[in-house]
């Protein structure tokens, strides 16, 4: 069940940083980052580069301290 919160939370918001998320689920930034990494093997997500900056307007953290993740979206089959 974690593994589907994890997979609709992401899809919602597109890409998220593992420290929200893991806040959002009550969970440790480790186990998040398993989890996330499911998805990523999947081919359903991505890790973003280290530096890359959150769609947050905080600006209080540096992007060289955070991780993030994106949901990317399958092309629909033509048939």
């Amino acid at each position: 069940m974690i593994l589907l919160k994890v997979r609709n939370q992401l899809q919602a918001a597109g890409e998220i940083a593992v420290r929200d998320l893991a806040a959002q689920l009550n969970i440790s930034k480790q186990e998040t980052t398993l989890l996330l990494d499911h998805w990523v093997k999947k081919g359903l997500a991505q890790k973003l580069p280290a530096g890359s900056s959150c769609k947050g307007s905080c600006r209080s953290c540096s992007p060289d301290t955070i991780e993030i993740y994106q949901w990317i979206k399958k092309p629909s089959s033509q048939t």
